[in-house]
């Protein structure tokens, strides 16, 4: 596992692989909620999902992209500059986790 850069580690450890299993479980039961289209990766729309993340922990978003290849770069960018967890992808949708905020955990 590679260690968490400079973005990510002010949202804490990457899950273990039990809480993983257990994140990607709640997320069969969400839809997308955002799609990310051709044009890549807005300012507005990583804003966008950083609001979402001050209210829930788990996203998923749907990625408009041509292929595999191109869905697991865009997921890992995503992740990256939220900063947030890459928990998986499924085809053209990634699940992303950010545990909420302490004052909302209570």
């Amino acid at each position: 596992m590679n260690p968490p850069s400079a973005n990510q580690s002010n949202i804490g450890p990457a899950p273990a692989a039990a809480e993983r299993r257990k994140l990607r479980s709640r997320a069969n039961q969400i839809k997308a909620s955002l799609v990310v289209g051709r044009q890549g990766l807005s300012e507005a729309f990583l804003r966008k999902i950083r609001q979402m993340f001050d209210r829930i922990d788990l996203l998923k978003v749907r990625l408009d992209v041509a292929n595999a290849v191109e869905s697991d770069e865009m997921a890992s960018a995503l992740a990256k500059q939220v900063p947030c967890h890459l928990v998986g992808r499924v085809g053209h949708v990634a699940v992303l986790y950010r545990p909420l905020p302490e004052k909302d955990r209570e």
